[in-house]
């Protein structure tokens, strides 16, 4: 049973036939039906587009979708064209209950988590379900260019030629243990960006792209493209290298993500780029952000025992349900589906197959790029690492990016607390 069966639309390849799931989530995930995604939402008689909606509401297209996704909001697709189209007197009664009785502190908190925008930026957005780069499709530009082409294009370059100078000697070892220890080195020795002119911060940028590159590929060449370094270190056939390619350009930014917005907040202190790129790749280090080695776990263990056990009540979930995509992550759709059309993949790809299928039944819930990162390195017999490398060396393209935004602006990041004073009381 092909992964298209529940629901995803690729990008790549001949349309398929959607098959309907007998779930809570089926209308979420069935495309013949152009009927409201929730049925306690019924349909509306006055209708705007998402654009609209969001302008209505003072949101981000990406924070209506998550209202949409936690059933705030109710969603209608038009027969014709299959955009999203939302009612204007929910909106309205929406606002009026939101904006009643606001305070400011409780906007504060909900703004934090998959809340409300609370920085400008004009380098990756969600919109109807799809990751742009600028306002291009990241799922079609994994199919169309490498990740050195992506970062000429999020850094506001005119080529993807790049700085290639690289390490006398690459460190031996783990690569964050490698990378993370030359960026200690580099942010000390260098001086804060008070004194760099923005032509500086891009050689810095290119420079610190170069060695993470050379220390996830093992080679310093960097008139190589990265997956082909990549590709060649790890023994990737000639067939499958355009996998590690689309999953390089695919995480290469993702809006004010956790790790985004620590290197945001160094980087609004005038911290040199180093240090501000230290920030993120710490952050990732949390089980919360892209955990592939959990992602992995799962899938190995299905592949023993054929049975996926859920999180229990108030767990993360891993390696499924995105809150940015309710109807499916476009960055595991791209990579599930480059898997699922290799004829010599088949037989592992089935056991990802099977799983999705059981946890799709169980849970409604629709993988999203941590799974479809830790498929890919079990499809391809690869070590986890190698998603780690791929991930921060992918990622830290929209860092330096959110670095040059914001060296651009003159405040310092600096939310308040709420204080809450804990009483101890005593015998």
């Amino acid at each position: 049973m092909r992964i298209s069966d529940f629901g995803f639309a690729f990008v790549t390849g001949t349309p398929r036939v959607f098959k309907s799931i007998d779930t809570p989530y089926a209308p979420l995930m069935a495309t013949g039906s152009k009927v409201p995604i929730s049925s306690d939402h019924p349909a509306p008689a006055q209708l705007v587009d998402a654009k609209k909606a969001a302008e209505m509401l003072g949101i981000s297209i990406a924070s209506l979708y998550s209202y949409v996704s936690r059933g705030k909001l109710g969603r209608t697709e038009d027969p014709d064209t299959g955009t999203s189209l939302f009612g204007v007197q929910e909106i309205q009664a929406f606002i009026s209950r939101r904006d009643r009785g606001k305070r400011p502190d409780r906007v504060a908190i909900a703004s934090l988590d998959f809340g409300l925008p609370v920085l400008e930026s004009g380098i990756s957005t969600v919109e109807d379900g799809r990751l742009l780069f600028h306002g291009h499709d990241a799922a079609e530009l994994a199919s169309q260019v490498d990740l050195e082409t992506v970062a000429a294009l999020l850094w506001g370059l005119p080529t993807a030629r790049l700085e290639t100078g690289v390490l006398a000697e690459i460190p031996s070892g783990p690569f964050r243990t490698g990378f993370c220890g030359w960026l200690v080195q580099e942010a000390a020795a260098h001086p804060s960006r008070a004194f760099w002119p923005n032509s500086d911060v891009l050689h810095h940028a290119s420079h610190i792209f170069q060695t993470a590159a050379a220390i996830g590929t093992g080679s310093p060449d960097g008139r190589v493209a990265v997956h082909e370094r990549l590709a060649a270190r790890y023994g990737v056939g000639q067939g499958d290298v355009d996998l590690i390619k689309a999953a390089l350009v695919l995480h290469a930014d993702h809006e004010l993500n956790t790790s985004t917005f620590a290197v945001r907040c160094v980087a609004s202190t005038c911290a040199n780029p180093y240090a501000a790129v230290l920030a993120g790749v710490c952050a990732t280090m949390g089980s919360r952000h892209a955990d592939f080695r959990a992602a992995l776990d799962i899938i190995e263990r299905y592949a023993v025992t054929g049975h996926y056990q859920p999180p229990q009540a108030g767990a993360v979930m891993t390696g499924f349900g995105h809150q940015l995509y309710p109807q499916g992550d476009p960055r595991a759709r791209t990579l599930l589906d480059g898997l699922g059309s290799r004829p010599h993949l088949a037989a592992r790809m089935a056991v990802v197959d099977d799983l999705i299928a059981q946890v799709v039944k169980e849970t409604g819930k629709l993988p999203k790029n941590d799974f479809a990162m830790a498929a890919m390195v079990h499809v391809l017999a690869l070590p986890v690492e190698l998603a780690e490398i791929i991930f921060t060396t992918s990622r830290l393209v929209g860092w330096m990016a959110h670095v040059l935004e914001q060296y651009a602006l003159p405040a310092l990041i600096r939310p308040r607390a709420r204080y809450r004073l804990v009483v101890e009381h005593g015998d």
